[in-house]
């Protein structure tokens, strides 16, 4: 019901926040197996933005290292290839 910035950069973002819901998990006593679903699903959160990046003909991970602890909304435009605030440029999901 709401938007966030778009072209991965929002997943991007969450990245952030993996060391936070992992001690959560471990303080509440998670099994292995939980933890490891965690680590699989913060592993694929660059993977919106690499695809979008490849699809422009720009190295995916060179965009993801650069875009990695930006802040909120800020991320790549691959309509005009330039790093920006896609709040702004109206990129949104």
């Amino acid at each position: 019901m709401g938007i966030v910035p778009g072209g991965g950069s929002t997943l991007l973002y969450l990245q952030k926040f993996e060391d936070e819901i992992k001690s959560e998990a471990l303080a509440a006593e998670e099994d292995e197996d939980y933890i490891a679903g965690i680590e699989i699903v913060f592993k694929c959160l660059s993977a919106p933005m690499m695809q979008i990046a490849e699809n422009a003909g720009i190295d995916g991970s060179l965009v993801v290292a650069k875009c990695a602890g930006k802040e909120f909304g800020e991320g790549y435009n691959a309509a005009t290839d330039s790093y920006e605030n896609l709040m702004e440029s109206g990129i949104l999901d």
